[in-house]
């Protein structure tokens, strides 16, 4: 059976030929589908769908996915030394949803929502740098320890961009912390707690051996608990679909 618009819905798009692939379902088919607005109306087997005067994308050879989602990006271009234009990034690889893992911080908070957030044709959301200076300054963010960090300015964002910033982003290794030690981790999980958000932790495994928060960690207490074992497939898969729920508003 062939489906086609009807006075009710008029398509816009209709790809056709490619591979659908549904990760809720599990399954990867050849199909078509057709686009009303900014939804999916159809979805049929190959040569199901009737364009009636839509547009029509042929995808053949090609995968057709839900958008994805890259939490780990770097977006803050023209700012930090280590970034790329988010659309780039984003929806011109088929991502339809960046997380910026720490490119910005307090400090520039308002220059990266209203440069790179606002104008991105991708939805772009942030792992807030819990350094105030982000990455703006160079790669050793938190060579100062707390001094590195204003918590007050930190903590308005959280509240004021829930929709945006979806955690904290704590960058570990030695060369960036200096002689900090566990502090500015210790710091970031406070106001992330305050919002129940989580903390995306950088760390870097030297020559096998534990990073230095890991060693400092001996000697400490309290709630914060790092284990530095690799995740099992169960593990691996609870965390996606919690992170996914993050980043998606669902918690």
């Amino acid at each position: 059976m062939v489906v086609q618009a009807s006075t009710d819905i008029r398509f816009d798009l209709v790809i056709r030929g490619g591979l659908l692939v549904d990760p809720e379902k599990g399954t990867a088919a050849p199909g078509d589908l057709a686009v009303a607005g900014d939804r999916i109306a159809v979805v049929g087997g190959p040569g199901t769908v009737d364009p009636a005067g839509a547009e029509v994308y042929d995808a053949s050879g090609l995968l057709v996915t839900p958008g994805l989602i890259d939490l780990h990006t770097h977006v803050y271009d023209g700012t930090t030394g280590l970034g790329l234009p988010a659309d780039l990034a984003g929806v011109r690889q088929g991502v339809t949803t960046v997380v910026d893992a720490g490119s910005c911080g307090s400090d520039d908070w308002p220059h990266f929502a209203a440069g790179v957030v606002a104008p991105a044709a991708t939805r772009v959301l942030s792992w807030l740098n819990i350094s105030r200076h982000g990455l703006v300054h160079g790669t050793t963010e938190l060579v100062r320890g707390t001094a590195d960090i204003d918590v007050e300015a930190t903590a308005r964002i959280l509240a004021r961009h829930p929709g945006t910033v979806r955690g904290l982003k704590v960058r570990m290794s030695r060369s960036v912390l200096g002689d900090s030690g566990l502090a500015p981790l210790r710091t970031a999980v406070r106001p992330a707690g305050d919002h129940a958000l989580p903390v995306m932790v950088h760390t870097v495994l030297a020559q096998g051996s534990p990073p230095v928060f890991l060693r400092d960690h001996q000697a400490a207490t309290g709630r914060l608990a790092v284990d530095p074992r690799p995740l099992t497939p169960d593990e691996e898969e609870r965390l996606v679909a919690r992170l996914t729920g993050i980043l998606e508003g669902a918690e």
